[in-house]
């Protein structure tokens, strides 16, 4: 059964949803919390209460679940395209992107002495890299010259948001020594 919220109340619900997830750092908890705050939600005069004048009450929390909070972790943990102010941390000259493979979240760039950054993005921790890892060395194959003609260096990088994900020091070592022996230099955004 469809649920026809009128836009603008929709996205009042959702604003102030994404404001209670926010301020409960909701991304960064635990289950048990996570569930707490979604029966605080239901409850909330904002949320669930409006919520309550389209849908049933025994679906209003099945519906901050499945909707308002799919959405918020999606948009919160999406990866950015432009990352060149991380890879300023490696490299001071001005990079251009010169190509972004948003389905695996990998992108070219060239600086202005030629030298090449294959970077890919890797999310939520220490756990994600391998894939991102095998996207950025699937995307150099995949290129018809690789490295470009006049390419004076190519750098591997591979930029890893934390999203709110607290790493101990062991973990990000341990990330980083096996990276180098790839030759991929990285880089931890918290």
């Amino acid at each position: 059964m469809p649920v026809n919220i009128p836009n603008l109340l929709r996205q009042n619900i959702f604003d102030a949803g994404f404001s209670e997830l926010d301020a409960f750092q909701y991304l960064t908890k635990t289950r048990t919390e996570n569930a707490d705050l979604i029966d605080r939600m239901v409850d909330h005069p904002d949320i669930g209460v409006k919520l309550r004048r389209y849908i049933p009450s025994e679906r209003v929390r099945t519906y901050i679940k499945d909707t308002i909070i799919n959405r918020y972790a999606k948009v919160r943990t999406e990866l950015p395209q432009d990352v060149d102010e991380y890879l300023k941390v490696i490299c001071s000259d001005d990079f251009y992107e010169i190509d972004y493979l948003a389905s695996d979240n990998v992108s070219l760039h060239r600086t202005s002495n030629n030298s090449y950054y294959a970077v890919a993005r890797s999310k939520r921790g220490h756990t994600s890299w391998p894939i991102a890892l095998r996207n950025l060395l699937f995307y150099l194959a995949r290129l018809p010259e690789c490295p470009p003609a006049d390419c004076t260096e190519l750098v591997k990088v591979l930029i890893i948001f934390c999203q709110g994900v607290s790493l101990n020091s062991g973990d990000k070592e341990i990330v980083d020594k096996a990276l180098s022996h790839a030759d991929v230099f990285c880089i931890w955004v918290d």
